[in-house]
This record gives structure tokens, sequence and C-alpha cells, in this order.
């Protein structure tokens, strides 16, 4: 298990607590180095410190979770001096020495320490400790459900309006046309009042009632308009970019052209899921280092995957070079298809997809995102025939770090309906075009349970005397 926790012991207890619980949280153990006598020195062993204070300067922005066995006190006055804010912030617990309470202290909704101490009051059969308001009253918690469900804060300001209104009772306005928050339908349903249509554009803001605080989930860019602190922004990751360059095309003038072709559109950057360009530019540092940048996988079809994909504006050059039309816009609808399929599949209930199972995932769009020509002679069949597979190599590397090996093709395969109408045609920058995708809408299932509660196990208690 990755080594995504740092756990300080200051005491033999907490030694003897923190090397029964780091194998469980993958978490590494930093132990006072007057503790030394009492474990022989191993390879694996614990890192020794001598001052607590000087060591946090070091890892309290390395690791992503972090478990004090020690005073409250003592925790409170190391990171005092070292935090930041609270989209930024890492969880924080504090465990007393003998596993009896597990208190979630920083971070308990973004960085996930709330559900970090159900996680550890399970293995050490201890209470956990969660003061957040939301989770004592069982209330959504809204920011941690966006956290939980991949969607970006435009700014955390409006999470404590959107919680207080909820605590005192008062309605919540709600635009979220693919329920990706899960709050439609689900148990406190009645705590919101539905804005806009089922799309995927969000409504007039200036309409909205000024007094109301309001939760958008929305691939746009409605910064401008969002200086109200009762606004909340909420960005999916649902856009696909496609990419089309010149040989040896630098990083800054993909991102350039990317950037301006979301500006543009009016779409927020933390909505982009993916680059997507064709097979051949495996070994191209630009668009490899630009989605390195803009913290994206990059996805590579090969020429046979794109071929069948409509193009707005054929090029002579791809046409030439590819025997294609074009690059960017077949490679942002397939990646758009892929992505978008990969995702509701993830979402949907299970047993959705096995005979007598439940309900798939609703296609809110049904006849909006065919292609061209679907419906005319040889346009691609009726909705039940499978059409070629559309999908990246399957030796492809998704964090933009290294080039794509050639391999077999991953199988999955799409109706023709499956495939998105392209947001932004193709754009030309300087070097390079580019189009924009967005997933194929659905509906996703409601949150049954939003208030974290722990569950107790099994599991014996760790190094408890």
């Amino acid at each position: 298990m990755p080594e995504t926790c740092a756990i300080y012991a200051l005491t033999r207890q907490g030694l003897e607590l923190a090397l029964g619980l780091a194998p469980a949280v993958g978490g590494r153990i930093f132990a006072a180095r007057s503790l030394r006598e009492c474990l022989d020195d191993t390879p694996d062993g614990p890192e020794w410190f001598g001052s607590l204070s000087e060591l946090l300067r070091r890892t309290f922005r390395a690791f992503d979770r972090h478990v004090f066995i020690s005073a409250t006190g003592i925790a409170v006055r190391c990171i005092a001096p070292l935090l930041d804010s609270k989209t930024r912030d890492p969880a924080v617990l504090v465990l007393d020495q003998r596993g009896r309470f597990v208190i979630s202290l920083l971070s308990g909704h973004l960085g996930g320490a709330n559900a970090f101490a159900g996680e550890v009051a399970a293995l050490t059969e201890a209470a956990p400790v969660i003061t957040t308001a939301t989770e004592v009253e069982d209330l959504p918690a809204v920011d941690r459900m966006a956290a939980e469900r991949g969607l970006a804060l435009a700014s955390a300001l409006p999470v404590r309006h959107i919680s207080a209104a909820l605590l005192a009772g008062r309605s919540v306005g709600l635009h979220d046309p693919e329920n990706r928050l899960g709050l439609l339908g689900g148990r406190r349903e009645d705590l919101f009042t539905r804005l806009g249509e089922r799309q995927a554009f969000p409504p007039d803001v200036s309409a909205l009632p000024p007094d109301m605080p309001c939760v958008l989930v929305t691939e746009h860019d409605a910064m401008p308009a969002s200086s109200s602190p009762l606004r909340l922004f909420l960005h999916p990751k649902v856009l696909a970019a496609g990419v089309g360059c010149k040989r040896g095309t630098p990083a800054d003038d993909i991102l350039k052209a990317v950037r301006k072709m979301l500006r543009d559109g009016g779409f927020a950057e933390s909505s982009l899921a993916c680059l997507a360009s064709a097979s051949i530019k495996a070994d191209e540092e630009g668009l490899r280092r630009a989605a390195r940048a803009l913290g994206v996988p990059l996805l590579l079809f090969a020429p046979e995957e794109l071929v069948r994909l409509p193009v707005t504006t054929p090029s002579a050059k791809a046409r030439e070079v590819l025997g294609l039309d074009g690059v960017c816009e077949p490679a942002a609808l397939a990646a758009a298809a892929l992505l978008g399929r990969k995702e509701r599949d993830a979402a949907a209930p299970p047993g959705h997809d096995e005979p007598g199972g439940g309900e798939p995932l609703k296609d809110e769009n049904p006849d909006g995102n065919d292609p061209p020509g679907y419906d005319e002679p040889g346009g691609g069949g009726p909705p039940g025939r499978e059409a070629p597979c559309y999908g990246p190599l399957s030796g492809e590397k998704l964090d933009g770090n290294d080039p794509p090996e050639r391999g077999e093709r991953h199988g999955v395969s799409m109706r023709p309906r499956e495939f998105p109408p392209l947001l932004v045609p193709k754009t030309k920058g300087r070097g390079v075009t580019v189009a924009l995708a967005r997933f194929p809408l659905a509906s996703y299932p409601p949150c049954r349970e939003f208030a974290h509660a722990p569950i107790r196990t099994a599991h014996p208690r760790l190094c408890r005397k």
C-alpha cells in the first residue's frame, strides 16, 4: 500500500499502536528519538525525530493524511503555523495512546478527515469524535460530497453559507442536471429547491433570488456572475479536448490554444478531463508536457479508431499523413464518449448490466448525441447494433508522463448514438488545432446517506493494553 499517511508517535504505547495501525492505512511512522531503544532498527522501521515542529515543516505538505498519537494540544501547536486553507490543508487526526478516541481535527470534509476517522475507529475500536455540524445534524456536507464525486470547487467561500442555511432549515437552490451530487431523489431532497430544467447549461444566475444560497453543478465558468458568496459553483470533469499539432510544437503553444478555447467558450479549466490526439503523436513531448501542466491524462487513438467520426473542416495535411479528414475533432469525440461511458458504468447501481439487474443510467439526450448521418442509410445502424471499437491502445499511459506503447485495443465498443456533439469545433492556434466535446448527459443515482457513520468491525483492538 502506498504511504500516504504520516503517523507520529511520542510515547512507547503510542509507538506500539502506530506499528499496528500503519500497515492498514498506508502509514509511515515517525517516532520520537527517545523511543529508539524500544525498537531495533530495520529498513522499514520508524524514522526518528528530535523536534516534532521541525519534522512537520518537511512532512505536512508531503502527506495527504496525518495521525498524531498524542495529546490534542501538542498537535494543535505544531500544525498551527503550517495551516493554509480548507482547500489545501491535509486531513489531521489525533489518537490517544490507548486508542480509545480518534478526533477529526482538521479538513474533515475536503481533506477527508471525518471519513478517515471512521476508518481508524473501525480498526482500533476507538470512539470517533466528529464535530462538524452537518455530520452531527445528519445533513449533507456539500463540499465533502463534491470532493468524493470529483467535483472541483470554484471557490470554497460559499460553503459556509450553504451549510449555515441547511443548519437553519432554509431551502438551498440546486442546479445539478445529471444529479452528480446525488441529492435529487435522495433521503433529504426536501432541503433543496430545484433550479432550471435538466440541461447542461446553468440557469441565469442574475435571475436567482439574491438571498437564496445556491449550489450549481456546471462545466461553465460562471465566475464573473458568482461574486455573491451565496453561489457555490462545482465543476465536474466532463470535457475532452482534442488536439492536433505540428511536429515539435512547444507545450506553451498547446496550452495557450486549449486555454483560449475554454475561455472563449466560457468553460472552467477544472472541468477538463483529458487531452486526446492520434497515436502518431505518442512521442510529442509538447503534447505530453501540456497534459501534465493541465493535470489531465493524455488519450491517444489509432487512425482506424478515428476515421468514422465526423469532421467539420477537413484537413488536407491530416488526409495526406494519416488518411484522416482531421485529428482534433474525432479525438475529442472519441475521448468524451469513452470516458463518459466509463464514468456512467462506474456510477451505475450494482447489477445494472446483468439479467434482471437494476436499470441502467438514463440517456438524458437520446436523440441529441447522434453523429451526422446516424439515421441515414449506412449511417451507423440502429441503436442496438455495435459500432467498431473506439478506444485508446491498451498500453497507454494515462498520466501524461510517458508515451503509450502499441498494443491491443481495450475492446470498449460503443453505439454510434453514444458519441456526443462537439461543443467547440476546430479552432486554430500557433501550429495547433483544438476542439472540445462534452461527455454525453446521464442521470446519476441518488445518494441515500450523506452523514458519515463509522461502522464497527470485528477487527481486534490494535496494541491496546
